[in-house]
């Protein structure tokens, strides 16, 4: 991946740029709007018979404590992760325990926040077939131009596109 002619950004950092413009405030180190929250990664790690659901919890105002998280999670993907999934729903930290304990997810009525709009757009490809779906990164830019209003991050999915409006 390029960032704007300044040469190659690994993986980590790009990590790391977006849990900062997500979690980080103005200054990108944490935004204690947000200190007593929690966010999570959710994954779908190779299991037999079928796919075991993980769930992992991270203080929200820290977004190096996130992207950390985010980082060791997709250093063990594809061997042992199928898929990785980042909440956008922001929990008050005294529901986290319970969650941990049940290896739950948040339901609608944990959820007090979210620190962005987001859409995510499926391509035309061997895992989304169809008509439905826009056939190229082009024309899924296409898609997220008639919004009206550029979106703050777009990243690249693997199947195509996630947009957030910070």
């Amino acid at each position: 991946n390029q960032r704007g002619g300044t040469g190659l950004v690994s993986d980590a950092e790009q990590i790391d740029e977006f849990c900062s413009a997500l979690l980080g405030g103005p200054d990108g180190t944490g935004d204690d709007r947000l200190d007593g929250l929690s966010t999570y990664v959710w994954t779908l790690d190779h299991g037999q018979p079928k796919p075991i659901k993980r769930t992992q919890w991270s203080p929200a105002h820290l977004p190096g404590s996130l992207a950390s998280l985010i980082r060791s999670t997709v250093a063990r993907q594809p061997g042992e992760i199928a898929a990785v999934y980042l909440s956008m729903g922001l929990v008050p930290n005294h529901l986290v325990p319970t969650k941990i304990e049940r290896n739950q997810r948040a339901t609608i009525g944990d959820i007090v926040g979210i620190p962005a709009l987001w859409a995510d757009l499926d391509i035309a490809g061997p895992n989304h077939k169809g008509e439905a779906y826009p056939p190229s990164e082009a024309a899924a830019k296409r898609v997220l131009a008639e919004v009206g209003a550029p979106p703050s991050i777009i990243l690249h999915t693997g199947g195509g596109l996630q947009a957030y409006w910070l």
